[in-house]
């Protein structure tokens, strides 16, 4: 049986070899000692998992994709027990498989309603190999709702557009998605069978123009309703800047945030290097947590007073830059902690060209919590693999962290692979950790 290996770094010197201490922190009650490698399609099929997302009754719902080249790449759902085995009541023997278009379809986000409902979005490519948001409707036991969009399946005619993301709002009565269309910000909003919200923005719809095309990666509603969409536009040169919008509930910008609703950042004045926002948390104060790509390469985190204004208190003038040595934050593997402290994945290459995951902890003034095991670092990766990627970091009600994304031996396929840690890992009082020798 394979055992996930785990080791320590310092975030200067990220170029080295694995070493092995193994099973801290991991889950025991969770697959094979913490870790599941799905190897539930064809030998011949590469598999990944976007995001995961977990009902009421703790299990887990793995929203990836699965194909066998550029051209042949479709979504699939698998639920698993929270123990990691998978939920055999569900779909087809715990696996549901979309084949929306014959070319390309993929999920990138979902929800659930008070029914426990599953609502997912992401895009497929329509009869004119154009990119076609997507959003369809499942019951708790994954059958496609008839009653929602055309049999169970909504499809926007957006020119190249994706959602990337949706969340019930209004009391969980509406379905906000968001994403790119037209070479702009998009939001749609619609009611519970499928039609659009004729109350939000136009019909429904919300298109922000901003630069020479804009693209939202994340978003995420204030207590009060209103919405922070956030992402990246290009700008005349070439260049791209990150870009935070905020919306009323209703659609409209709220333009008593930044310069009439938008606050953009360009860390480096040049056409080669891009910035851009990936994820973003609010703090309970109504402060706003953003993390994603610095420059060339490498990883940044900013902090937003609710104002729009950059928090002075906060690392460096508001903004913490990462090691440039570093793949970038990618959506949804960041994660505000209840006390304010944050967790951030990047995966990186060691000396042996092998790439393994890295979660780096922060403490609330955006300064790196050397005290989190040493020098605020943390590796994974799973022994004789080329590739150990993470996709999506969440923190689950209890605590644990749940990794997911995928990982590949020497010469195959990469596999959909999830990796659950013990509560320790977010800041349990220093008797319940495990010591670090």
């Amino acid at each position: 049986m394979k055992q996930l290996s785990l080791f320590i770094l310092s975030v200067s010197a990220l170029l080295f070899s694995r070493s092995s201490i193994a099973q801290l922190a991991l889950d025991p009650s969770f697959g094979e000692s913490g870790y599941v490698v799905g190897d539930v399609f064809e030998q011949e099929t590469y598999s990944g998992v976007n995001k995961t997302i977990v009902q009421v009754d703790k299990k887990i719902i793995a929203i990836g994709y699965k194909g066998t080249g550029v051209s042949d790449v479709h979504g699939y759902i698998i639920r698993y027990h929270d123990n990691g085995a998978i939920d055999s009541t569900f779909g087809e023997n715990g696996v549901i498989s979309t084949f929306f278009s014959p070319t390309y379809d993929q999920f990138r986000d979902g929800c659930f309603d008070s029914s426990d409902n599953i609502y997912l979005v992401g895009l497929r490519d329509n009869e004119d190999k154009k990119q076609q948001s997507t959003i369809v409707k499942y019951d708790q036991n994954g059958v496609l709702q008839s009653s929602f969009g055309e049999d169970g399946i909504l499809y926007e005619n957006f020119n190249n557009s994706v959602f990337v993301e949706v969340e019930l709002v209004n009391n969980k009565t509406k379905l906000l998605a968001v994403g790119q269309g037209d070479r702009k910000f998009l939001l749609a909003q619609y009611n519970l069978n499928g039609s659009r919200d004729l109350d939000f923005g136009n019909n429904g719809i919300v298109q922000t123009e901003h630069g020479l095309s804009s693209s939202a990666h994340d978003m995420a509603i204030q207590d009060d309703g209103k919405i922070i969409v956030v992402g990246g536009s290009t700008i005349e040169g070439g260049n791209v800047i990150s870009v935070i919008a905020r919306y009323h509930a209703n659609g409209l910008l709220d333009k008593s945030f930044g310069d009439n609703g938008i606050v953009t950042h360009d860390f480096l004045d040049v056409t080669w290097a891009d910035d851009f926002v990936r994820s973003v948390e609010i703090l309970g104060n109504g402060d706003i947590i953003l993390a994603g790509v610095t420059g060339q390469s490498g990883y940044s985190i900013l902090k937003l007073r609710s104002t729009g204004e950059f928090d002075s208190s906060f690392a460096t003038n508001g903004i913490m830059e990462g090691d440039k040595q570093t793949y970038p934050i990618y959506r949804n593997c960041f994660a505000v902690l209840e006390n304010g402290e944050m967790l951030s994945i990047f995966n990186t290459s060691d000396i042996n060209f092998q790439t393994s995951i890295y979660i780096t902890k922060y403490k609330i003034d955006g300064e790196i919590d050397s005290a989190f095991n040493i020098n605020g670092v943390v590796g994974y990766s799973i022994p004789n693999t080329e590739k150990t990627i993470a996709l999506n970091l969440s923190v689950l009600p209890d605590k644990k962290v749940l990794l997911a994304g995928y990982s590949n031996e020497y010469d195959k396929n990469s596999s959909s692979t999830l990796i659950r840690l013990m509560p320790w890992l977010v800041g349990l009082n220093e008797q319940q950790k495990p010591k670090i020798s």
